[in-house]
């Protein structure tokens, strides 16, 4: 049975250049790493590992704002399709060169 995760969006929309490079700058990464690691741990332990949901099934993130989350999603469950989608376009650039360079 999956259980609901409470996380609270931001309130705002960042879609300009500037907000984007800001919300995913080095500075920015090493506080959000942290916590989204945290997070994917999380979600590791609402599963077991053998899970066929996480081996070859989906996963949707909504607001995936530079797509940290997703990437260490499907970073971690290799055989997971793992989509993100933001409301901001600069945001979906962002997160689409990091998947590539992440190579996922």
């Amino acid at each position: 049975m999956l259980r609901p995760v409470e996380r609270v969006p931001e309130p705002e929309l960042m879609d300009a250049s500037s907000e984007v490079e800001a919300y995913a700058s080095a500075a920015a990464q090493g506080y959000l790493e942290s916590i989204d690691r945290t997070f994917v741990d999380h979600i590791a332990r609402l599963f077991r590992r053998d899970d066929p949901r996480l081996l070859r099934g989906c996963a949707l993130d909504v607001g995936c704002g530079p797509g940290q989350i997703p990437i260490y999603v499907a970073q971690r469950w290799q055989g997971l399709r793992v989509t993100g989608v933001d409301a901001a376009q600069q945001m979906v650039e962002q997160a689409r060169r990091a998947a590539a360079q992440a190579q996922v």
